[in-house]
């Protein structure tokens, strides 16, 4: 007995098509068929057979994307069996289309018009049975702004049907996505249009000062930990207002590069940075008497919620807070303190005689 196998991949449009025959020597009875592997169940696929002397055919016909595997079985001796290949299933690109409901959906909207922070759109590609339809080239049309810039991931749909569209936009309001592919034959097919939108940058929390320079002390609230506020590193305008030198050592001076261009951060021992949240509590700064030096885990927490707007430089990007040098926090090493860089979140160690920035943190009272 011999399987002879006729295809490796069926589309499945509810088409019958020859896959297989099996020929069987002279006086054969019959062969079985029987379902060995695969996602799509007997009924899935639909085999039937048809019998012309030593020969059998094996035709199929599925509406169902997926893969199959079956085993050959000789009627008249059970010992003699054939196994066939996996085949494959594959989604009708002649009927891509993109569903109503879920053709080109946004997964995320209202980002920063910053140019960098990021709206997000999925796109869903089916035939006309429902199966996804892989390796499809996604093209997008953009109108409403001429300062958008986009990646689609991955260029062409996936084993799901599925890419990732990623908008950036420079300016304040809505910007509306169309989606659109081409079928083999060159038909061109079009999503529904969906609207995303960029807001204005929250400058709140960070440099320069509401009425310019430097000489405040912002408060930075976080947006994932309700209640909890940071401030950032002091500037030495603000200090001299405040006539606060004593228990400082020294100055940064940035250089736009992870700082305002001008800006001179002031530095703190261990010790003296202490003091200076120490400071704020008894100060009552901003209403609130429980200022301390953060723990590790809040200052990378405050990164978090800003590295997706520039992984690199985030707290300086997002919020022009100076980064030139690192955090000190409260926690203790043998020997040294914790320091965490809020450009990009790494932990480092100090002796507490280093001068560094200082951020302090205050948790809802």
């Amino acid at each position: 007995m011999t399987l002879n196998m006729k295809r490796y991949s069926v589309v499945a449009n509810g088409n019958s098509v020859v896959l297989a025959t099996v020929t069987q020597p002279t006086g054969g009875k019959g062969i079985t068929l029987e379902k060995l592997s695969g996602s799509l169940s007997d009924n899935d696929v639909n085999i039937s057979t048809d019998s012309q002397g030593k020969v059998t055919t094996l035709t199929t016909t599925s509406i169902k994307a997926g893969s199959y595997r079956f085993k050959v079985t000789d009627t008249d001796d059970k010992e003699n069996m054939l196994t066939s290949p996996e085949v494959t299933y594959l989604a009708d690109a002649d009927t891509a289309r993109f569903p109503d409901e879920t053709g080109l959906v946004v997964t995320e909207d209202n980002a920063a018009a910053d140019g960098k922070a990021q709206d997000e759109l999925q796109v869903t590609v089916e035939d006309a049975n429902g199966n996804p339809v892989a390796g499809l080239p996604i093209m997008v049309e953009v109108e409403g702004s001429d300062s958008v810039t986009f990646k689609i991931s991955p260029s062409m749909t996936d084993k799901d049907g599925h890419v990732t569209i990623l908008v950036s936009d420079r300016k304040v309001g809505s910007v509306d996505i169309t989606a659109h592919t081409a079928r083999p034959s060159g038909e061109r097919i079009d999503s529904e249009v969906e609207s995303i939108n960029f807001t204005d940058i929250d400058h709140s929390g960070g440099f320069p000062c509401p009425e310019g320079g430097f000489a405040c002390l912002p408060v930075l609230k976080s947006q994932q930990h309700s209640g909890t506020w940071y401030t950032p590193d002091p500037e030495t305008n603000y200090m001299k207002k405040i006539s606060y030198l004593t228990f400082t050592d020294g100055s940064e001076g940035e250089n736009g590069h992870h700082g305002i261009s001008g800006f001179y951060g002031t530095l703190f021992s261990h010790n003296h940075a202490q003091m200076w949240c120490q400071k704020l509590a008894d100060d009552g700064f901003e209403g609130r008497h429980n200022w301390a030096l953060p723990n590790e885990e809040q200052l990378q927490s405050l990164y978090s919620e800003f590295n997706y707007i520039d992984p690199n430089n985030a707290l300086f990007t997002a919020k022009q807070w100076p980064t030139g040098k690192h955090y000190w926090t409260n926690e203790a090493k043998p020997v040294r303190f914790s320091e965490v860089d809020l450009s990009d979140g790494a932990i480092d160690l100090k002796d507490n005689r280093q001068n560094i920035y200082v951020s302090c943190v205050s948790t809802q009272e």
